[in-house]
């Protein structure tokens, strides 16, 4: 089976994160990346086997 990940944009990190629990109230949802710096509201969406996932 595959799982869906929201990914960094700018480095691909998986350690994104919404900016609050208000995002996607009013304003659209902004994401986070503390491996880079980035914020906004793009990510990258990949599929992975949960195999792999195990694994790491």
């Amino acid at each position: 089976m595959t799982i869906r990940i929201k990914v960094c944009p700018i480095c691909e990190s998986r350690n994104l994160r919404l900016s609050s629990q208000f995002d996607g109230w009013l304003v659209p949802e902004m994401y986070i990346c503390p491996d880079c710096g980035y914020k906004g509201p793009i990510y990258l969406e990949i599929q992975i086997d949960e195999k792999e996932l195990e694994k790491e």
